[in-house]
């Protein structure tokens, strides 16, 4: 906002009414005032409502809504109105932030494109954000708001290379002269984009910009770096003070070619310098390719002698300890950049430099990221624990804290190094983690008391860590539940208030058996007592991730549902549980929680498998489908039971495929449907769900691919009539049926192909032992009439009583177009005579002539006759 502010002037006295009737004139007066108190009361109301300009927004695009949005506006104006004899302070905005499609495109562009017309001189900046622009307004809008502008902002809105030629066009033409700061932030931009740009800047037009971000564009992938080369110089570029560059997906090589351009001296005001996020990748570690070390070089106050800021948070840049040696040491050096806040990731530290770090000699490292003994280099030993021991040691030894805002360690750690933690903590000198990830490397004492994962957990209760965001311990062994509840008793207590991700495992990957007394939970220790701190916290953290995996975290699954439905949970989205213990009451708890809509943000769940019958799996499930809002955000999910998920399908809009994909069927022999993104085993009450989500079109848009099976014998009217009756038909990703053992109606069949194309997606048929008859084939014929399958390959119709005379009926229904890609077809097993043992031969000739004349009708052209594609006997 503008510092000037303007006083607006007292609004005019009404002028005198000398004439006419005085008693009209009370009546008009106070007709006014009730119309005064009539306003300030609904302003009142709406106040009370909690509307708020994004509110106003939201109301003012629907038709429905548009009359309250007004009418809320106009309140306000009037408020506004009325505070002009106070004489109220209003200043004009000088920034304008348009995350709202509803502001640009469609037809608001222009209004839009009107008001960039007659703007307010101090309108200096606009940002664009949340796709609130298209590439066909960018052709109008960029051309008419970059003149006078200052800043310009877009992000996070994929106008790509059509999108942003406009922009690099108007730049090239000289209409952003008037330009300090550019920011290009997650737009789609690519190396044709950074192409297109660069060619404007060499155009020499912004000379006066100070900030330029392309931060999380993919333009620096195969060497875009070097089209950066000729404009970051001061011909092009002399103002640039700013140069934002995170995640543009530079690795060793991209990353050299920016080394080598900062090492030419040709930015000598440059004063922030951000690479942060990008991928980095493992260079060929010739001396050229040393990347952190040419980083190193760089750093010289005759390079680069105003840079303050630089972020070399790299994500897989591994270097050598000499490498890093070279980093540090320039950091040090008296010769540096005035530099005052460095991030930076170190992997492969020296001793010499672990103690030299822990011991403050790098002032300008504010914030620090330490990965150790996780990871190791070609030709080089994987850095041992003392390391990880010497940097702590010095720590706790320096006579001052810590210089650093954020530290970040993730570490495998011996016994040794957590003590040294836990000593840190205590004596309050490690309240600069922000992120503690630990791997222990040592074999422990099922002795809870030696146990130092237990101990340095108990740690938390004493201090407080303020900035502690994330916690993750792994390979604890035993002692899990003992953490639960330290941790639960330090957010009890408000010394986490920051904790975001809390995880726990006792394996690496495995949430295997625990030792004798942790097999199961208790009032004391465990899950429970974690979420005992959570309900009782008055300052609750904003958990966003659970994951706790070790024998007998499933048997506090109830106190989760609980710790939901006293509203200390809300921000939690992904809760990962694994390990025994699960009980159906503990299901009955969480399936609570879904019906009173506590847990519509989560995204992903995991829950343990459970010993006992599926009653609280199909409770659970059945939650999630009658609740009103179901799971509207879950994408990951891992119920041990497909049988039962089909109950809640409806009410999980955004689920995706999960990595952990079910058996396709537990009935029958192996199904000739391949895996896909997931596999649904129905029974009679799951197969009524999956009619009723057909016949409303709501399986998650999210499935691309999904298999559907039967886990017993039941018919399958209910779902053949609801792909009928349904709009649009079979889903697409519905891809495989198998409906073996299941029966169905001959009536169902001919109301099936009274309709069309409800079936263009189906790859895989599986109709085997549902007791098909010659006439039930001639009507599944006439279905393929009406319903053109271009992909279906497969279709399975063993052990059924079909005939000869139902194989050439069912071929004559068929169109040519009906099943141009079936490829396997299967009769084997029919329970008719013509299949004894002495006419099967005489079946499988006849059969196969039927086939070829059909083939000369143009049907079945993807069938082949041997092979495998005609089938008769178990041997083909």
């Amino acid at each position: 906002m503008s510092e000037n502010k303007k006083v607006l002037s007292e609004s005019p006295p009404p002028e005198e009414n000398t004439g006419g009737d005085s008693s009209a004139q009370k009546n008009r007066d106070e007709e006014m005032r009730v119309n005064r108190k009539v306003d300030k009361g609904l302003s009142l109301l709406f106040q009370r409502a909690g509307l708020t300009s994004e509110t106003v927004s939201q109301l003012g695009r629907e038709r429905s809504s548009f009359g309250v949005a007004w009418l809320s506006a106009s309140l306000y104006a009037r408020s506004l109105e009325s505070s002009f004899k106070r004489k109220i302070f209003l200043e004009q905005p000088c920034v304008i932030d348009i995350s709202d499609g509803a502001v640009v495109k469609g037809e608001a562009l222009p209004g839009f494109l009107k008001f960039l017309e007659g703007r307010p001189s101090n309108l200096k900046k606009f940002t664009f954000a949340k796709n609130s622009m298209g590439v066909d307004e960018a052709r109008q809008v960029f051309p008419a708001v970059l003149p006078s502008l200052e800043g310009l902002c877009v992000k996070d809105t994929m106008l790509s290379n059509k999108g942003l030629r406009p922009l690099s066009t108007s730049i090239a033409e000289g209409r952003a002269s008037s330009l300090l700061s550019l920011k290009l932030e997650n737009v789609g931009l690519n190396l044709v984009g950074l192409n297109t740009l660069c060619e404007a800047l060499k155009k020499k037009t912004l000379l006066q910009i100070e900030t330029l971000s392309l931060s999380q564009n993919p333009c620096c992938i195969d060497r875009g770096t070097r089209l950066l080369s000729p404009v970051l110089n001061t011909d092009c570029l002399p103002g640039l003070r700013v140069l934002l560059m995170r995640s543009c997906g530079m690795t060793a090589p991209e990353l050299k070619d920016m080394a080598t351009i900062l090492g030419k001296g040709d930015l000598p005001k440059l004063e922030t310098l951000d690479f942060g996020g990008n991928p980095g990748g493992w260079s060929l570690y010739s001396e050229a390719e040393k990347v952190v070390a040419l980083f190193g070089k760089a750093l010289r106050v005759e390079v680069l002698p105003s840079l303050k800021n630089l972020n070399l948070v790299i994500d897989e840049c591994h270097a050598y300890p000499e490498d890093e040696d070279v980093l540090l040491n320039a950091l040090a050096s008296a010769d540096r950049p005035p530099l005052e806040n460095v991030e930076i990731l170190l992997q492969h530290l020296s001793i010499e430099k672990a103690r030299s770090l822990g011991g403050g000699n790098y002032p300008s490292i504010r914030t620090l990221y330490l990965h150790f003994g996780l990871r190791p280099l070609l030709g080089a030993p994987l850095p041992g624990p003392e390391v990880l021991v010497s940097f702590l040691s010095e720590l706790l030894k320096a006579q001052e804290r810590p210089q650093f805002d954020a530290l970040d360690l993730n570490a495998g750690c011996d016994q040794s190094s957590l003590m040294l933690m836990e000593e840190l903590i205590r004596a309050g000198r490690f309240g600069c983690i922000r992120k503690l990830s630990l791997v222990g490397l040592f074999s422990q004492s099922s002795d809870s008391i030696f146990n130092p994962f237990i101990r340095l957990s108990s740690a938390f209760v004493e201090t407080k860590l303020c900035r502690l965001s994330e916690l993750i311990l792994d390979r604890v062994q035993t002692g899990g539940m003992e953490i639960l509840r330290f941790v639960g008793e330090a957010v009890r207590v408000g010394h986490l208030p920051g904790l975001r991700v809390l995880e726990v495992s006792r394996l690496m990957g495995d949430g295997g058996n625990e030792g004798e007394w942790e097999r199961g939970e208790s009032e004391e220790i465990g899950l429970g007592a974690l979420m005992r701190g959570f309900v009782g916290s008055v300052k609750v953290p904003p958990l966003e991730r659970l994951s706790l995996s070790f024998g007998g975290v499933g048997a506090g699954v109830g106190s989760v549902g609980s710790a939901f439905m006293s509203g200390k949970l809300g921000k939690l989205s992904d809760l990962r549980l694994d390990g025994g213990g699960l009980t159906n009451d503990g299901l009955k708890m969480l399936a609570q929680a879904v019906r009173g809509g506590w847990l519509v943000n989560l995204t992903y769940l995991r829950l343990p498998a459970m010993s006992e019958e599926d009653e609280g799996w199909r409770e659970f499930m059945k939650a999630i489908g009658k609740s009103d809002e179901g799971l509207p955000r879950l994408k990951h999910f891992h119920p041990p039971l497909p049988q039962s998920l089909a109950l809640a399908l409806r009410k999980l809009p955004a689920l995706e495929a999960p990595k952990d994909r079910p058996t396709t069927n537990t009935h029958g022999p192996p199904t000739p449907i391949p895996r896909s993104d997931m596999s649904l085993v129905l029974d009679e009450e799951g197969l009524s769900n999956m009619a009723e989500a057909v016949r409303a079109g709501d399986l998650p848009s999210g499935l691309k691919s999904l298999n559907i099976s039967l886990c017993e014998s039941i018919s399958v009217d209910s779902l053949l009539v609801a792909i009928g009756e349904s709009e649009k038909g079979l889903p697409p990703c519905v891809q495989g049926l198998d409906l073996r053992g299941g029966h169905f109606r001959e009536e169902t069949l001919a109301a099936l192909a009274a309709s069309e194309e409800k079936l263009s997606g189906l790859r895989h048929l599986e109709l085997g032992g549902c007791d098909i008859d010659d006439s039930r084939l001639q009507r599944l014929g006439e279905v393929f009439n009406a319903h053109v399958c271009p992909g279906l390959a497969s279709l399975w119709l063993e052990e059924n009583k079909i005939s000869l005379k139902g194989v050439s009926a069912f071929l004559k229904a068929l169109h040519p177009e009906s099943l141009p890609t079936l490829s396997t077809l299967r009769f084997y097993g029919q329970k008719t005579t013509e299949m004894q043992e002495a006419n099967k031969r005489v079946f499988r000739d006849r059969c196969e002539d039927l086939v070829k004349e059909a083939k000369r009708q143009g049907k079945l052209t993807g069938l082949s006759l041997g092979g495998f594609g005609l089938h008769f006997f178990h041997d083909f």
